[in-house]
């Protein structure tokens, strides 16, 4: 093990181990990731890849590669990106922000790694008043952020204002340090609020399981969250399990992986997802109905069953700023 490793969090390189190698969802993404290894800190808890990937080949990967049609995340049709902002995942973050925060004190919201937005989107239907703010480099996505009203910045650098709520959903753990996260919260008001969403990753448990790691670079548990907020003298109001049980989040990553751990960018012809959609077009609305009806709904979305237990597949919590 390379000596010169120490805990992002807690800075020490006392008692750093190694925990295993890193998994590919998508085989061909090692070219823009490498050959890494996920390394652990005993005391927060808190896990972390090693070598580092090249930031210039991440930051391709994230612009041109991450949402590319035929994988993982590729959007799909704009017809369903519209439909589906209103789904019972936003309106259960919606639900859980409103116990914390009065939204009709919310002038701007920030949301890190926005994707296509559907949160901040949901909230802006109900608030009208708000305006929504990003920070998102795919390609795939930017369009569609500006037609739902978001300005978007490049990067943090950019940014000369505060806001008065952040979002950060699954987004966190796919850089390379935590000095990005520790940005955001200077970048509150003073009475602001960030709210974030994590997996829930304790390798000394059942985590060492996990059919595969990509695109996660940062892996956190409770403590870890715990440890940031102790270190760093954050004021952390909430931290919950959430989600469904990581044994079944396992099942579908498993499916996940057998149907597009073959993706390669120079591939050419029909992906799954391309036969789906030709099947879609040819035939009759009310007999794609019947067999929605009939199949079982898409394999990779599981019901909504939250589960605030050390089993759940996701940590959320909400930091507020403290001035």
């Amino acid at each position: 093990m390379n000596k010169n490793i120490s805990c992002l969090i807690c800075k020490s390189s006392n008692n750093i181990k190694f925990i295993d190698n890193y998994k590919y969802n998508v085989e061909s993404d090692v070219e823009y990731f490498g050959n890494l290894k996920i390394f652990g800190c005993e005391d927060c808890e808190f896990y972390f890849v090693d070598p580092i990937p090249d930031i210039n080949k991440l930051n391709y990967y994230y612009s041109n590669i991450y949402r590319a049609k035929g994988r993982p995340h590729y959007l799909g049709e704009d017809k369903e990106i519209e439909k589906n902002y209103n789904n019972k995942k936003n309106l259960n973050y919606l639900s859980y922000l409103s116990t914390f925060v009065d939204f009709k004190n919310i002038k701007s919201i920030f949301d890190f790694g926005a994707g296509i937005g559907d949160l901040g989107y949901l909230i802006k239907k109900h608030y009208d008043h708000i305006n929504l703010y990003c920070c998102e480099n795919d390609k795939h996505s930017l369009s569609i952020l500006k037609n739902r009203g978001y300005k978007n910045y490049k990067n943090l650098e950019e940014i000369n204002k505060k806001f008065d709520l952040i979002i950060t959903l699954h987004t966190i753990h796919q850089l390379s340090n935590l000095n990005f996260f520790f940005s955001l919260i200077n970048l509150l008001t003073e009475k602001g609020y960030l709210f974030f969403e994590e997996p829930n990753c304790p390798f000394n448990k059942s985590y060492i399981k996990r059919p595969y790691d990509s695109p996660e670079l940062l892996f956190f548990t409770k403590k870890s969250w715990e440890k940031i907020s102790e270190v760093n003298q954050f004021n952390l109001v909430d931290l919950s399990y959430s989600s469904f049980n990581i044994e079944k989040r396992f099942f579908y990553m498993s499916e996940i992986k057998k149907e597009f751990e073959n993706w390669n960018v120079n591939k050419t012809g029909f992906q799954s997802k391309d036969y789906k959609n030709l099947i879609k077009k040819l035939l009759p609305k009310f007999i794609l109905n019947f067999l929605k009806k009939i199949i079982q709904p898409n394999k990779y979305k599981s019901d909504l069953s939250i589960n605030n237990t050390d089993a759940s597949w996701c940590l959320r919590g909400i930091f507020k700023a403290d001035k």
